[in-house]
């Protein structure tokens, strides 16, 4: 199989595109081949990786799965070659507007240079959401792709209902959709050890400085909450004025709540990040998946979440909260009741959440499904 991403590992500013690959490659390299094609600089970055040999095909995870990292110069050149040299290889593109590892090769299989499988991830891109930002731009492109047919020839993969919906409102009702859920982190086998959460809650965001990803939302929350309370902010500042309307907002929060932004983090850091905090807060306007939030739950984190990913019934489980965002009220009481947890209710809460994501990963046959989603 051949799999085309803008960005893989090392990289991970770009977030959970990059989580969803990576996790695929190491879930199914031991039952499958895998051929990754990728950039090899990571979002924003002007220089590539270090220490890593571009253009030829290098070992990930196991011998049978490889990866190449391909510079900018005569990029298309090399994945029409590479195209041609396995053209009836399954062909997993993971962006909906990628020009150089979606609709390049997409044109390529157009034109009968590549005559395999397309499996098209759209990764969240076909939100509303998602296309209010450049509107005109993505509005144009999906027409273009509707009407040469791109619904008849290719499988969309859509990672929960939503995002079917979302394709087949685009693409109309006749376009193949497959409903199958990203490949998540594994949790840890054993629960994580957290630290009390007395006198000081903390709490944590993980997520692009970005409207979508709602931290205004999150600090003008957190106003309300009358404990000790730390909360550190972890992700790229894509939005410079969105951040500066955030930083008036940390201005205003009482004396109790004080604000670190920690800026980017690899995921290593990041995960120690989730095991050393008590919550993880995301008030999100959508996410297809939320490899944040699993990860979180992962460690033992319970998460205060918006309504807009798939991780739902939360409170029921103790493993969180998922909140409207047009209820502040509602994210105020969860706030509150999160905050004045005593140790063993949060011990209670935090192995809850560990479970959830276990329980989770246990109903799944990832394995199975992505072979028939890519050879059947």
């Amino acid at each position: 199989m051949l799999l085309l991403s803008d960005w893989f590992a090392p990289g991970y500013r770009a977030g959970g595109p990059i989580s969803s690959t990576v996790n695929l490659v190491k879930g199914l390299s031991d039952h499958l081949p895998i051929l990754v094609l990728t950039g090899d600089r990571d979002l924003g970055d002007m220089q590539p990786y270090k220490g890593i040999r571009t253009n030829q095909w290098l070992d990930f995870e196991s011998p049978g799965s490889k990866v190449q990292y391909l510079s900018p110069t005569n990029r298309r050149k090399r994945i029409r070659a590479i195209l041609r040299q396995h053209p009836t290889l399954p062909l997993y593109l993971n962006s909906m507007f990628s020009v150089d590892f979606t609709l390049w090769p997409l044109w390529l299989h157009f034109r009968g240079e590549h005559i395999g499988k397309v499996i098209l991830a759209p990764r969240g891109m076909l939100r509303a959401s998602a296309l209010a930002f450049k509107p005109l731009k993505k509005k144009l492109l999906l027409t273009v792709l509707r009407a040469m047919g791109l619904q008849r020839q290719i499988c969309f993969q859509a990672t929960d209902a939503t995002e079917a919906e979302d394709i087949r409102a685009i693409f109309g009702s006749a376009a193949a959709v497959v409903q199958l859920s990203n490949f998540p982190a594994l949790p840890e086998k054993q629960m994580p050890v957290k630290p009390n959460p007395n006198p000081v809650t903390k709490v944590l965001f993980v997520g692009r400085i970005h409207p979508i990803k709602g931290l205004l939302h999150a600090l003008q929350a957190l106003q309300h909450i009358i404990r000790p309370t730390e909360f550190t902010i972890i992700g790229p500042l894509e939005d410079t004025g969105y951040w500066k309307t955030c930083e008036a907002a940390i201005r205003q929060l009482p004396s109790n709540i004080t604000v670190r932004y920690a800026g980017e983090q690899p995921p290593h850091e990041v995960k120690a990040a989730l095991q050393s905090h008590h919550f993880f807060l995301l008030p999100t306007q959508g996410e297809n998946f939320g490899h944040a939030i699993f990860e979180a739950l992962a460690t033992g984190t319970p998460v205060i979440i918006s309504d807009q990913t798939p991780w739902r019934g939360l409170k029921e489980h103790k493993a969180g909260w998922d909140i409207s965002l047009s209820e502040p009220l509602a994210w105020k009481a969860a706030l509150h009741q999160a905050s004045a947890m005593a140790n063993d209710e949060y011990e209670a809460w935090s192995t809850a959440a560990h479970r959830f994501a276990k329980a989770y990963l246990a109903r799944q046959d990832l394995v199975a499904s992505y072979k028939r989603l890519f050879f059947d």
